[in-house]
């Protein structure tokens, strides 16, 4: 989806129309911050999970350790 910016205001197209999309340097900024904090979210929510899991390797290192599938679920695309 190509990328525009413009001054003033934010012009969005209906998918109709094309698949363009207009926003403003500020919208840019806080959807970039807001990409941002997410990842750093998920990288100290891994590590901690990370952590957590070598404790309990290391407390119970001769027991059955079983994996448990957790569904994540997806963000909708724009």
């Amino acid at each position: 989806m190509p990328l525009s910016l413009v001054k003033f205001r934010s012009t969005k197209v209906q998918p109709s129309q094309g698949r363009t999309l207009s926003v403003t340097i500020q919208e840019l900024e806080q959807h970039t911050l807001h990409m941002m904090k997410l990842a750093r979210s998920a990288i100290m929510g891994l590590s901690l999970a990370v952590y957590h899991q070598e404790n309990h390797l290391k407390e119970n290192k001769g027991d059955l350790v079983v994996p448990v599938p957790v569904a994540m679920k997806r963000r909708p695309e724009y």
